[in-house]
């Protein structure tokens, strides 16, 4: 059976999802999850849903009020064919005679 086959079986239970490279946003966002686990999950003591809750938005208050950088971005990615499409065309200058 090819790898490819093998991977979009349905029958699978879990489902294969190919992302583009320019998807790095989902690594912040894969960092920020792993830090409320690890500082708020992991390490408390939950004595109720609600508790957690609470444990949890005060994390996020504390997160976003101490730790959260902007993020930098490097990539500036590929203009597709439909925003090139879409994009204004630019501005014709005139010629001196």
């Amino acid at each position: 059976m090819r790898v490819g086959a093998f991977l979009g079986d349905p029958a699978h239970r879990i489902r294969f999802v190919y992302l583009p490279p320019h998807t790095s946003w989902l690594n912040q966002v894969e960092i920020w999850f792993g830090t409320l686990s690890r500082l708020v999950l992991k390490r408390g003591d939950h004595a109720s849903a609600t508790a957690l809750r609470h444990q949890v938005l005060a994390f996020i208050a504390h997160y976003n009020r101490a730790l959260a950088k902007p993020i930098k971005w490097t990539y500036t990615g590929r203009v597709t064919p439909t925003e090139q499409a879409a994009a204004p065309a630019p501005p014709v200058q005139a010629q001196a005679a």
